[in-house]
């Protein structure tokens, strides 16, 4: 059915039945996307909290325009490839986008058409921002360009370290819900502004500590903004456990707070030999010195789909931390998989699933052949919910394998004999449990609005 991948004659299924689309097919229902980008939207508004949209998991013009409740819910978002960038160039030409992030760490391959697309935002009256985590990234960008906006980001390894000292007492909240950590044995609260209390070589990786003195230090760095620092909790989608992913949430901030000191720290630093030299020669420091440190404002981005779905349950938390801009961001809620469902997340809101076909059956290994493997899923198992795929509509039977072009849906029920749910030619709609992988895999997305006929095509962004 090759002719499906030419979207003009995809459309002639617009009407058509679920059933009736060549398979395998990926079905978003639109009506579900709409629910849960405003439920979150709504939720994250009540908190009084930053949002910012994470573009992968439906790469899709459509789709970031629900994600963003058309601009009305927010206008930042994240991207993970130079495509995505390259196709957000329409939303923010209608406004719709007016911030975007490359959440990826950049190759110097890269930074040429990076340069021109920061350009080109900027007269569009958008800014692109990077994630980097080492000097030569920044280097590379100063090959193309004098100025950059970036967030260093905080390696997730620091924060498996710092969770041992969680356990101990040394990071926590207040009754208020303003962080607080100690290090070293001392007490520092984020309003008292405290840079003495940071250890960074207790802390930060030598390479973070290197990109924070050289942004900071080295003249030909300083048309380079350190606009704050990044860090995403995709460890928190192991889990439903509310106390866990909360626990993710509290680790990533209080990291992002410390590292924020230290920059303060080290621009303080700065400031202060500054002034010796001055001193020494008789002129006015002054004339020569930058904003106070303490007066600096960084941008504090966490999260992931799991953390910003248990942190909206939460009691208000808006002055969680005054010195600086908390921002969450998420990109999975849009869709949902197995990975969010939960007591307060179901399989109905799912958006996203996939249909097959029923191929053949193997009695004395109780095991289905279906239609739909790596190619057309991803090869993830499940952490709560177990399988690659759920079957909408029956229980006990999911998939359980799968490999380049065919799956195996198995038994995994108590019963000694169970009643066979299939017959070979069935047509089977799954719910995946990578809904970001799952939805990269297909050149089309046919969409539905609460029903299972067919109302439009889309096209996602695919590769790089």
């Amino acid at each position: 059915m090759s002719y499906v991948q030419d979207v003009r004659l995809a459309r002639d299924y617009v009407g058509k039945q679920v059933h009736e689309v060549p398979v395998p097919a990926l079905i978003l229902d639109r009506r579900k996307i709409h629910d849960n980008a405003s439920k979150l939207l709504e939720a994250v508004s009540r908190q009084g909290i930053n949002f910012r949209v994470h573009v992968e998991t439906l790469k899709a013009t459509e789709a970031v325009r629900e994600a963003l409740n058309h601009g009305r819910g927010c206008n930042a978002v994240v991207v993970s490839t130079l495509e995505e960038i390259r196709n957000l160039v329409s939303l923010v030409e209608e406004g719709v986008v007016t911030d975007v992030l490359y959440g990826t760490p950049i190759g110097r391959s890269q930074a040429k058409e990076l340069a021109y697309l920061k350009n080109l935002f900027a007269n569009l009256g958008a800014t692109l921002r990077f994630v980097v985590d080492n000097v030569s990234q920044v280097n590379f960008l100063l090959e193309n360009s004098s100025s950059w906006s970036v967030l260093a980001k905080v390696d997730a390894i620091d924060l498996i370290r710092q969770s041992t000292e969680t356990s101990n007492g040394t990071t926590n909240g207040t009754s208020d819900g303003k962080m607080t950590g100690t290090v070293n044995g001392r007490q520092a609260s984020e309003q008292d502004g405290s840079n003495s209390a940071i250890d960074a070589t207790d802390t930060f990786t030598t390479e973070f500590q290197t990109l924070i003195n050289t942004l900071v230090n080295e003249p030909r760095y300083h048309n380079v903004q350190l606009f704050g620092f990044y860090c995403h909790a995709g460890a928190s989608c192991g889990t439903n456990d509310v106390s866990i992913t909360q626990a993710h949430v509290d680790k990533e901030l209080d990291m992002l707070i410390k590292a924020s000191r230290f920059a303060r720290k080290v621009q303080e630093t700065r400031q202060d030999r500054i002034i010796r030299k001055a001193t020494l020669v008789g002129s006015n420091p002054d004339r020569v010195l930058t904003p106070s440190p303490h007066n600096t404002t960084y941008h504090l981005l966490i999260g992931a789909t799991p953390t910003i779905h248990d942190f909206t349950k939460l009691p208000s938390r808006e002055r969680m931390h005054s010195q600086d801009v908390v921002e969450f961001h998420a990109g999975s809620y849009l869709a949902l998989d197995l990975r969010q469902v939960s007591g307060d997340v179901s399989k109905d809101q799912i958006a996203v699933t996939v249909t097959g076909e029923v191929c053949s059956f193997h009695p004395t290994r109780r095991e289905y052949i279906i239609n739909v493997g790596v190619l057309a899923l991803s090869r993830e198992s499940g952490f709560e919910l177990p399988g690659i795929a759920h079957i909408r509509g029956v229980d006990d039977w999911i998939v359980t394998k799968v490999y380049q072009e065919y799956g195996v849906v198995s038994y995994v029920g108590k019963q000694a004999n169970p009643k066979l749910p299939f017959e070979i030619g069935d047509l089977i709609e799954l719910y995946p449990q990578n809904a970001c992988i799952t939805s990269s895999n297909h050149r089309l997305y046919f969409v539905v609005d609460g029903s299972d006929t067919v109302v439009e095509i889309w096209k996602p962004w695919r590769y790089w």
